[in-house]
């Protein structure tokens, strides 16, 4: 998963294993380092054999501080 404030992103998790078989995968990582009341930007990707694939931006808000 690589994130940060724009699509540059900027940080990356560090690489998993997700299995062989040919399906959807749900995708869990820990992102660190993030700031309170701010917009990130992430994307998730996958290798093998034939190469890497990124998939599409996306965004989520971390919740503002009380």
């Amino acid at each position: 998963v690589e994130y940060g404030t724009d699509e540059k992103y900027g940080s990356k998790t560090p690489l998993g294993w997700a299995g062989q078989q040919i399906a959807p995968r749900l995708v869990f990582a820990e992102l660190k380092g993030l700031k309170p009341g701010t917009t990130y930007h992430y994307r998730v990707g996958a290798t093998n054999a034939s190469g890497t694939t990124l998939g599409a931006d996306a965004t989520f808000r971390t919740a503002s501080e009380r």
